[in-house]
Parts: C-alpha cells; structure tokens; sequence
C-alpha cells in the first residue's frame, strides 16, 4: 500500500508538471486568452511548483524514504482541482477545450505546490492549517453538493430558473415561452405563447416567419416591433412571430422545422445577435461540466436577481387588460422619447455585459457551431428562402459605448464577428442583413447617442426596432417580387 501511495504521487506531480507546461503553451499561444498576463504569470508560478515538488520527491526518493499520497495531499489535490473549476467558471468562459486544459494546469500545479511546501508551513503554524482545512472542505462540499442537488432538482423541474444551455431544445422552447394570455406590453400572448395574433389560415397574400430570441419576442409593444413595423411596409405580407426569450441556434433550428415549415411559409427570418447567438464556445461534455450557462449554482441567483432588477424597473407595467395603440405612448412615454427611459441594469452591470459580449464574439475560433445549426435550418427549410438578421451589441453601434469596452477588453475588431459570419452565411446560400453600419448611419440625438437600443439594455427601443423593419421590409419585397 506505501508503495503504491509513493507511486500514485510521482505520477501526479510528473502529471502537474506536464499539465502546467500546456497551460503555459496556450497562455502565450495565438488564441486570445482572458487576462492573458495573469495566465502566463500562473502559468509559470506552476511550472516552477511543479519542479520543486518533482525535485523534492526525486531527493526523498534517493534518501530511501519517499513521501506518499497521504491522506492530507489527497485533501489538496481535492481543493486544488475545485480551485481550477472555479477558476474556469469566473474567468475562462465560454468553455473551450484549450481554457479547461489551462485551468487543469493550474490547478495540478497549485497541488504541486502544497505538496513541495504545504507540510512545511503546516507545521510552522499548525492550527491555522487545521482551520483552513476545514473551511476548504466544508467550502468544497457545500459547492459540490448544492451544485449537485440543482442539476438533480432540474431533472424533474419545468422551472426556468433551474435550465441548463445543453436541454433539448423543445425543453427550453417550453420553459421559456411566454405564457398565453398573458400581456407583454400591453398586447395579449396568442394560444402558442408567442407575442402575435392568434394563429390561423394566412389573413395575407404571402407568409414569412420570424424566429429567435428575446429580440424577437420583443422588449417593445407589438405595434412597435421590427416585424409588424416590416409588416405594415409591405401590405400584403402577413409576418408571423415565433420569438421565445433566452433560447439560441439550436432552438431556432428546432424551431423552424416544427413550427415554422408546417405553416407553408414564403420566407423566413432568423434573428441572429452578434452578442450571444455567435461564440466560440465547446460542445458536450465539457460544456456541460465547465461552461458557466450549465452551472445552475451561478445562474439560479443570477437569475433570480434579474428579475428582482426587472420588476424593479417600470418599463412594462401590468394593465388590465390590452393596450390600444394610441394610448401606448402615454403609458410607455420612452416609445417616443428614448431619454425619458429609466436603465433597465445599473452602468458597471451594463458595462460588463457589453464587455463579455465583445470578447466572446472577438475570439477568432471556429464557427463549427453556426455552422451546425444553419445547415439544419437550411435542411429544414428546403428551398424556402431564409433571410438572416445580423444583430449587433449596442457596443459595435454606439462610438463612446465601444471606446469603453475596448479602455475595458482590449484592442477588439469592431466588425469582425459580422464578417466572418457573413462569409459562412453566404457559403451555405443565405441572405444575410448586417445591421450594423445601418444603425450606426441613425442620426444622433441631442446627447450625441443614436440611442437605439432601450438604455443600459442590450435589446432594441422602438426607434432601434423601427430602422431594423424598414430594413426588413426591402429586403422582404425584393424576395417576394422574385417568387
């Protein structure tokens, strides 16, 4: 058993060493790595840990009285690997097989370094060790344990505060849509829980769906949203909104072939946002266990506290009953004037959000996963055309706004996500509409903002909503002419 113990040790400090030297490769590699001179530093605080433990084995080893995996080194390999995990969580997100490789790193060579020094300074100060100890652990458990219950409890839970990113996609749509007959803005949820009228036989000469998130659903009246304001442009172009808040590609693939393609429809309309729709994130098991969307100890309060942070602000108040539309600017005065619209999150909350959308979409990875779900969107949609929205940050459309993300997240290519996404687009015959240089040509208001976008929100107002749907519109009548 000693021999066994003194040889599972060398292996894993031979490991830490190995670990610690690749997180070092990708901290320096030509991937953009967040904080990446924090990394390096780690990086190589590891490397140097590592040594010294190998050398200190190496030398006990020759003595001929080698240490073992005694029960306290089995305790900080435990901490130190949870350290890792959290590490990723907070820093390294999205998850990418080449962060948790990294935070591996980091977390064996921290091992290693408990291992080196760690009996030296428990036994300087002895009951400062048992203390910290015994907080590590509880503090281990705790996290690990509640974790564990939260993904048990979403098992048999419909509530959307405990989803995961990786449920199937018909799981989320369900969680998240929007409850019939409720009002959003003013304007009654049809049966389907989707923000129109009651679907039925086509009340127009054409039919185009629109699919996507919470910018399709609206964060606006009805009256004042892109599609019904493309659907009053056109006249005889009945636009149908299948818009579900917090759900992403693979919903909206899901979404238009079993919603959208039974209803027979002309064209359809995917709202695509450069913020969150589009990022260089991993797939399956890793996501699953590394990717913060995934981690329900951290999305449960958050969740919580956005809502908290939503009801606090009286942007959409409850009514009696629907809305009529001349009486929505009384009752919603920023519809018509964008600088009497109290924020919707505080300045640094805003700013952080922007911040974490511009780097993750400034990644230069792979779109494998764009490409994934557009190609079953286009199997789905056979030959029916399909019309993409390129929906941009507020960042890369307000000057001042991207100046500080950039003060905040570094020299970032303020076009590039819509470029590359484009450039996949076109390959697989899509129509793709980049908002953004059109947003940007909006005149200023007064303050020297375009103000587009509701204030410290990451969605459109009413003025953003309507550049988008006249945009739509000619996009629209153009492709209709041709069918």
């Amino acid at each position: 058993m000693s021999r066994w113990r003194t040889v599972t040790l060398g292996v894993v400090l031979v490991l830490a060493g190995v670990a610690s030297v690749d997180a070092l490769q990708h901290a320096v590699g030509k991937e953009l790595t967040p904080a990446r001179p924090l990394m390096i530093a780690l990086s190589v605080a590891a490397i140097g840990a590592s040594l010294a433990a190998i050398v200190r084995f190496a030398l006990a080893w020759r003595r001929g009285s080698p240490p073992g995996l005694t029960g306290a080194l089995a305790r900080a390999l435990f901490y130190a690997l949870t350290l890792a995990v959290t590490f990723q969580f907070v820093l390294l997100q999205p998850c990418k097989a080449s962060w948790t490789h990294m935070a591996g790193g980091l977390g064996l060579g921290a091992f290693a370094g408990l291992a080196a020094f760690g009996g030296s300074v428990a036994a300087r100060w002895p009951r400062a060790a048992r203390v910290a100890d015994v907080a590590l652990m509880n503090a281990c458990l705790i996290a690990l344990g509640s974790e564990t219950a939260l993904r048990i409890a979403a098992l048999f839970s419909r509530s959307p505060y405990l989803t995961q990113a990786d449920a199937r996609p018909h799981e989320l749509i369900e969680r998240y849509r929007l409850k019939p007959g409720t009002l959003h803005y003013g304007f009654p949820v049809n049966r389907d829980g989707y923000v129109d009228e009651e679907p039925g036989r086509r009340r127009r000469k054409h039919l185009v769906v629109c699919v996507g998130d919470s910018f399709s659903t609206g964060v606006v009246p009805h009256a004042y949203h892109y599609t019904t304001v493309a659907e009053r442009a056109l006249g005889d172009c009945e636009i149908y909104n299948l818009g579900v808040p917090s759900i992403g590609l693979p919903e909206y693939a899901w979404l238009v072939a079993e919603q959208a393609m039974p209803m027979l429809p002309d064209a359809i309309v995917i709202g695509l946002y450069i913020g969150n729709d589009v990022h260089p994130g991993q797939s399956g098991v890793l996501r699953y266990l590394f990717d913060r969307d995934n981690l329900l100890l951290y999305q449960v309060p958050h969740r919580l506290a956005r809502v908290a942070r939503g009801r606090a602000v009286d942007n959409a108040p409850v009514t009696e009953g629907p809305l009529p539309v001349e009486e929505l600017p009384r009752r919603f005065p920023w519809l018509e004037d964008p600088l009497q619209e109290p924020p919707s999150h505080t300045r640094e909350a805003f700013l952080e959000i922007e911040t974490r959308y511009a780097r993750t979409a400034g990644q230069r990875a792979d779109l494998r996963g764009v490409r994934h779900y557009m190609d079953a969107i286009r199997t789905a949609a056979g030959r029916t055309p399909v019309v993409v929205l390129l929906i941009p940050t507020e960042a890369q459309v307000e000057d001042v706004l991207w100046a500080e993300v950039v003060a905040r997240a570094g020299a970032l290519d303020r076009d590039a996500p819509q470029q590359r996404v484009m450039e996949l687009l076109s390959s697989r015959g899509f129509t793709a509409l980049n908002l953004a240089p059109v947003l940007r040509g909006v005149a200023p208001l007064e303050d020297g903002r375009r103000h587009v976008y509701h204030r410290h929100d990451t969605h459109w107002n009413a003025r953003g909503n309507r550049v988008a749907g006249d945009l739509l519109a000619v996009e629209l009548r153009a492709l209709l002419q041709r069918r």
